[in-house]
């Protein structure tokens, strides 16, 4: 194994044990197979069976066991072992961390000592509201370090471009997507009788749920499903309102693809942004969606095929919007199918080259 680690010519940091993160890696570590390179992982024991489960010669490693960034002491213990394992790489490897972890802090310092070469992906360049200021830090910390960074929008690009002096050559654009890697797609072409929107994902002040539940309020005769966890989940509890359902729990990826075919509509009344890995997946499922003028949201919906951008204090009007407008759900998914996992490798597969 030592041997193997030695040679291991692309190092891949997978810390997170977010769904989309993971998908991400898979692209990588399927990329870097493709163009015949050694690769070492080192990730979260949740995230080995998927990884186990990708055909590849990897040496895939344990680097934490907490389910978040911030949890799992121990696991901070076990990052300084982790960094000094990278002395015994050759000087040409390439380190990259896949997402901005505090877990990574350690190996990060330790592999620029060493002289490796690294590239970091950040998500969210300005970290959302009610993030600490420590976060804001760490990710210029990661900038700082980095040989080149990793982002996922134009939008992300141009606020590094603002913050640091860092050389827009070094800064590398992916694209969202690949989500036929994660679910088997039931293409249901059929719209509802009656309207049915969904809010999807964590409930955080950013994202305005409490606007979502004043549409609710506002227009009965609609359907609305609020879909996910997070801290302002008491909020929607408190709206008892016979057109609204709240699904309080975890959707387990195998029940995401009926789970969405139920929609016609996601409405992401954002009120801050970077970009959105819910946009690409309702589109990929069919499910139209409508979203703030804020982020990068105008660069993942290029006309109203595929989506709608409003400005965030329309939202009360968001129907006289969608009002006489009808879009096609089959030419929804065929718009997702550009952004398949194969578009995906492609684009990683030259930065390598």
């Amino acid at each position: 194994m030592i041997r193997r680690f030695k040679r291991g010519g692309v190092v891949l940091f997978g810390n997170s044990t977010n769904g989309d993160l993971l998908n991400y890696l898979v692209q990588e570590v399927m990329a870097l197979e493709e163009l015949g390179l050694n690769i070492v992982i080192w990730t979260n024991a949740a995230n080995l069976p998927t990884l186990k489960g990708v055909r590849s010669n990897a040496l895939i490693l344990t680097s934490s066991t907490g389910l978040s960034s911030s949890k799992g002491l121990s696991d901070i213990f076990r990052s300084f072992f982790v960094g000094l394992s990278l002395i015994f790489l050759s000087r040409n490897s390439i380190i990259h961390f896949a997402s901005v972890n505090i877990k990574n802090f350690i190996p990060l310092l330790l592999a620029r000592l060493f002289g490796h070469r690294v590239k970091s992906t950040i998500h969210d360049v300005t970290p959302h509201e009610g993030r600490g200021y420590l976060d804001r830090i760490f990710n210029n910390f990661v900038l700082w370090l980095s040989n080149e960074i990793v982002v996922y929008s134009v939008f992300s690009k141009l606020e590094i471009g603002k913050r640091q002096c860092v050389d827009s050559k070094s800064i590398l654009l992916r694209t969202i997507g690949g989500y036929d890697l994660m679910y088997s797609r039931i293409n249901k072409f059929k719209r509802n009788e009656n309207l049915r929107i969904l809010f999807f994902g964590r409930l955080e002040p950013y994202k305005g749920i409490d606007i979502f539940l004043e549409l609710a309020k506002a227009n009965r005769d609609f359907e609305f499903v609020v879909a996910g966890k997070g801290t302002l989940s008491d909020l929607v509890r408190r709206n008892d309102l016979p057109n609204l359902a709240f699904t309080d729990k975890y959707i387990p990826d195998c029940d995401i693809p009926h789970f969405f075919n139920g929609f016609d509509y996601i409405f992401l009344p954002y009120k801050t942004a970077t970009q959105s890995g819910v946009v690409a997946l309702a589109q990929y499922f069919g499910v139209y969606p409508v979203v703030s003028n804020v982020g990068a949201f105008s660069e993942q919906i290029l006309n109203e095929d595929y989506g709608m951008v409003i400005p965030v204090e329309e939202w009360s009007n968001v129907f006289s919007y969608l009002k006489g407008h009808e879009y096609s759900k089959r030419r929804l998914i065929a718009h997702s199918e550009q952004m398949d996992s194969r578009s995906c490798i492609e684009i990683i597969k030259s930065e390598y080259d």
